[in-house]
C-alpha cells in the first residue's frame, strides 16, 4: 500500500463502510469483512505478530458478540421472519465489518499518511489534519509513560497491592499528559499553526492513476456484492 494514495484507499472503502450499515443480512457484511482481513494479511506494513493477532480477535468476536446479542435482544421487537440467531450473527458481522474495514485505512496505510494527504489532496485544514496526528500517537506514548511510572515504582520499592496501585498510577500519568500536552500547545503556537491554512510538508502525497483505477474497482466491487449477494 505504500504506493498508493492513502486518499485513495480511504475512498476505495468508503461505499463499503456505507453498505455495512444498510445491510441486515449475513452473507454481504461477512463477505466485506474477509476481503478487508485479507488486504491487511498482505499489507506489508504490519508484523506477522500483529496480522495474528488482528485475526484471532475477530475469530473470537464474532461468536462472543453473536452470543451476547442472542441472550440480550427481545424476539418481540424483531421484524417479522427474522430470528434472534440471525440478527445476532449479522450484527456481529457488521460491527466485524466495520472494525475491518477502517483499519484498512488505518492500520494499512498509517494515521501520518493519511492525515498528510487529507491535508494536502482533500484541502483539510493543517491544523486539523496535524490534531488527527497527534491523536493517534496518544496511545503509544501512553504506554511508554505508563512503563516508565511502573519501572520508577519499582526502583523506589513501591509494590502496593495490584488495583491500588494501577489507582495510583493514574495521577502520575494525567500530570505527565498535561505536561505533554501544554509543550505540543506551545511549539504549535511558536509555529503559528493557528494562523496557517495550509502548511508546506517534507514528503508529498500525489494522486496517480492506478489510485483512480484502485477507486473504481472498489466501488464496482462493492456494487456487485451489494446487488449479487442474497438478502
Amino acid at each position: 500500500m505504500s504506493r498508493l494514495s492513502p486518499l485513495a484507499v480511504m475512498l476505495a472503502t468508503l461505499p463499503a463502510l456505507i453498505g455495512v450499515l444498510l445491510t441486515r443480512d449475513i452473507a454481504r457484511p461477512a463477505t466485506f469483512a474477509g476481503v478487508a482481513l485479507i488486504v491487511l494479511a498482505l499489507s506489508p506494513g504490519l508484523s506477522r505478530g500483529a496480522k495474528a493477532r488482528g485475526l484471532l480477535i475477530c475469530l473470537v468476536a464474532v461468536p462472543t458478540m453473536a452470543g451476547i446479542l442472542i441472550l440480550v435482544t427481545d424476539p418481540g421487537r424483531l421484524p417479522e421472519g427474522v430470528g434472534v440467531p440471525t440478527h445476532a450473527i449479522a450484527t456481529a458481522l457488521r460491527i466485524t465489518a466495520l472494525t475491518s474495514l477502517s483499519a484498512v485505512t488505518g492500520l494499512g496505510v498509517g494515521v501520518d499518511r493519511l492525515s498528510r494527504a487529507l491535508v494536502q489532496q482533500a484541502r483539510l485544514p493543517a491544523r486539523h489534519g496535524y490534531v488527527l496526528r497527534l491523536s493517534a500517537r496518544m496511545l503509544p506514548r501512553l504506554r511508554h509513560e505508563l512503563a516508565t511510572i511502573r519501572m520508577t515504582r519499582r526502583v523506589r520499592g513501591t509494590t502496593p497491592g495490584r488495583w491500588r496501585s494501577s489507582a495510583a498510577m493514574l495521577v502520575p500519568l494525567a500530570a505527565s499528559h498535561v505536561r505533554h500536552a501544554e509543550r505540543v500547545a506551545l511549539a504549535m503556537d511558536a509555529r503559528r499553526f493557528a494562523e496557517a491554512h495550509q502548511r508546506t510538508e517534507r514528503v508529498q502525497e500525489r494522486w496517480r492513476v492506478h489510485d483512480t483505477v484502485l477507486v473504481l474497482l472498489a466501488w464496482a466491487a462493492t456494487l456487485a456484492v451489494l446487488t449479487l449477494l442474497p438478502r
